[in-house]
């Protein structure tokens, strides 16, 4: 591997692979080495260029909604980061309710989550979400619309 020794290419196999993004902002991990020396670095950037940058299929999808939405690549981030910030969840749930809506969060959807999360406490909203559209073969929509209807009563 490009005439590293073993420990070095260890070094790069750690890349984006330990678990240390608890609590932290998005980042990418690279190695670089000078000489004899290489170490594994982490690039911190905003939100908005993570987004912009991002090479992850689920997240390209859900900011491709907003493209959709709102006509702009710089109108979806900002609607995708301020929805980001009204839901204050991870963003991985986000981007995953995003494609399971096939459309841009709105405060149904978010209620939705919190239900299925009081509902289900100490299970996951999205696989309990993801198991009632399989197990009841349902759309999305159809289970949002559900849940409106029994909320409403």
């Amino acid at each position: 591997l490009l005439s590293l020794n073993k420990v070095e290419q260890n070094k790069i196999f750690t890349i984006n692979n330990l678990n240390n993004k608890f609590g932290r902002s998005r980042f990418k991990e690279f190695y670089i080495k000078r000489g004899s020396f290489g170490e594994v670095y982490g690039n911190e950037v905003a939100l908005e260029q993570y987004l912009t940058y991002t090479t992850e299929k689920p997240e390209k999808s859900a900011i491709e909604y907003y493209y959709e939405k709102y006509g702009t690549y710089e109108d979806a981030l900002n609607h995708f980061i301020a929805d980001s910030k009204h839901f204050n969840s991870d963003l991985g749930v986000l981007v995953a309710l995003t494609n399971l809506n096939k459309d841009i969060i709105n405060d149904d959807v978010i209620n939705l989550y919190y239900e299925m999360k009081k509902e289900k406490p100490g299970k996951n909203a999205l696989k309990e979400i993801e198991g009632k559209i399989k197990v009841e073969n349902i759309s999305f929509e159809k289970l949002l619309q559900r849940y409106k209807l029994y909320t409403a009563s």
